[in-house]
């Protein structure tokens, strides 16, 4: 399956400007697909892969019959404890939270080790760029996973060695990263959305527990931040970014 690629050089592209998380796998998913590979492999820069956590997602892959939208691995903290922020979920409001079977299902997922088909590139499209940070991955994986099964490979571990094994929130962040989580929320409310009335339950329920969490919990600034919540969500319902397209025409195999 991969004897081509084994025989390809390590490329190392710069594209020169900042075009945010998930513009840069916008980019790179674009360019893989372009150049004629026929999966994907992603994660981020702070991802360390072990010796088989390839391996296991190509066995994975081969056990389905090649029958599967993407493969997500387990991704570990650097003490060995599931990172909390890379916990894949079934369905799309639940946390899967024992990540010891060999192959179950999955709605979304991170792109901390995300193996997929090229071809659900070109049926589906790419990751919004739009989004710049936050939730491109989760869009992603659940347009995913709407038309095609989707599973996590219990075998396939890697490590992420963020700076800490917890989930940022605007409860008790950074003051100067507070309208950074203008992202979150409005990139959220536009992929819930698409949920029908299960995402927007959802998203009313979260909106008036985070409220109350920074109500209640927040060290300073909680009026600013419970004015970023409500004006984010309510710029999310307007907020109608393209899915960008990759050309057919336009993939050539680097190995023609």
């Amino acid at each position: 399956m991969f004897d081509r690629m084994e025989k390809l050089p390590v490329r190392y592209f710069d594209t020169g400007a900042n075009l945010g998380g998930a513009g840069g796998f916008n980019w790179g998913i674009r360019r893989a697909v372009e150049d004629g590979y026929d999966y994907v492999w992603v994660m981020d820069d702070d991802c360390l892969v072990h010796d088989d956590s390839l391996f296991e997602l190509v066995v994975a892959a081969e056990a389905l019959d090649y029958d599967f939208g993407y493969l997500s691995s387990v991704a570990r903290w650097t003490d060995g404890t599931l990172c909390r922020f890379n916990v894949q979920r079934h369905p799309f409001t639940r946390d899967v939270r024992d990540q010891t079977l060999p192959l179950q299902p999955c709605s979304i997922a991170s792109f901390v080790s995300l193996f997929f088909p090229a071809s659900v590139v070109l049926e589906l499209g790419l990751p919004i760029k739009d989004f710049f940070v936050w939730s491109d991955d989760w869009e992603f994986t659940r347009r995913i996973s709407r038309v095609h099964p989707c599973y996590i490979v219990g075998g396939s571990v890697v490590t992420h060695a963020s700076a800490a094994n917890k989930k940022g929130t605007i409860v008790d962040c950074d003051p100067q990263r507070i309208d950074r989580y203008k992202l979150i929320y409005r990139n959220d409310v536009y992929w819930y959305r698409r949920e029908g009335l299960r995402g927007w339950s959802f998203l009313a329920a979260r909106l008036l527990f985070h409220l109350g969490k920074v109500a209640a919990l927040s060290p300073g600034d909680k009026v600013k931040k419970m004015k970023v919540i409500v004006q984010s969500n309510l710029d999310g319902l307007g907020f109608d970014p393209p899915i960008e397209r990759v050309d057919p025409d336009a993939v050539r195999p680097i190995w023609e």
